[in-house]
């Protein structure tokens, strides 16, 4: 059994803060994570205004994709770069989630991965590493429950293909500096509980040659009440790129869950 399920947000706009009782949903969202295509400029139209060029193929991900599963709507759900969609349900019986490059019926597959096991996942999408295209996505999907990805912890997801190594310092008056060295492969992750009057983190790309390391950030992190931190790292290719590793940071709350109907009996077949 495949199901073809090709993702949506659009429509599942009424959101609760728990989770409803024996929900047979999983959920998932996706990052597209890349630099964005080079700015080109058009001819300029009957107003005077000057045209902008959309992106060439394989230059940026489809900014929309679609939906056809258990709800029934085709709904338009947004792949822009750097940027969270929201999250998207499917059944318990989904087993391939399928993004397509427009919102209607019948639209280009542009992606698909294996449907995540975890009630809470997210998908994030990046180029390959040597053909530097979205013809040749990759995704890394990683659970993002409280439980796996609590409050007050900080989160670094490596989609590049350096290894980072991360320095966490601790200075508190009257005690010892304690220090904790990590490092994190490409498409490796690493959780960290940061203390709660925050942690000096260096973070380096490794020089697997022997020499020194280049610096990407040297930051104090602290999470404030209720929220968590995200770090990602992806392969900059930008001509005017200062280092091979782009970084970000996104802070956030746990995001709220969709509230949907128990799909129907036989929904996913």
């Amino acid at each position: 059994m495949l199901i073809r399920f090709l993702l949506f947000s659009l429509g599942l706009s009424l959101l609760s803060k728990g989770q409803v009782k024996d929900d047979p949903y999983r959920y998932v969202r996706i990052l597209p994570l890349g630099p964005a295509a080079p700015f080109r400029e058009g001819p300029i139209d009957k107003d005077g205004v000057r045209i902008m060029l959309e992106p060439e193929p394989g230059e940026e991900p489809p900014r929309q994709a679609a939906a056809k599963a258990e709800v029934p709507q085709l709904q338009p759900l947004s792949l822009a770069l750097d940027m969270f969609s929201r999250y998207t349900a499917f059944g318990p019986k989904v087993e391939k989630i399928e993004l397509t490059a427009a919102i209607e019926a019948g639209g280009k597959a542009f992606y698909s991965f294996k449907a995540p096991t975890a009630k809470r996942s997210l998908a994030v999408l990046y180029r390959d590493h040597q053909k530097l295209d979205w013809f040749n996505t990759k995704s890394l999907v990683l659970k993002d429950d409280a439980t796996t990805f609590p409050v007050g912890s900080m989160r670094f997801v490596n989609v590049s293909d350096q290894t980072l190594g991360l320095t966490f310092t601790i200075k508190k008056k009257g005690q010892r500096t304690k220090v904790a060295k990590v490092g994190v492969a490409p498409g490796r992750t690493h959780i960290r509980k940061l203390d709660k009057d925050g942690e000096l983190v260096t973070i380096e790309i490794v020089n697997k040659g022997g020499g020194e390391n280049i610096e990407i950030r040297h930051s104090t992190e602290k999470a404030d009440k209720g929220e968590r931190i995200n770090a990602f790292f992806y392969k900059d290719t930008k001509p005017k790129a200062f280092k091979p590793v782009r970084y970000l940071n996104f802070p956030e709350k746990i995001p709220a869950l969709p509230m949907l109907s128990k799909p129907k009996k036989d929904a996913g077949e």
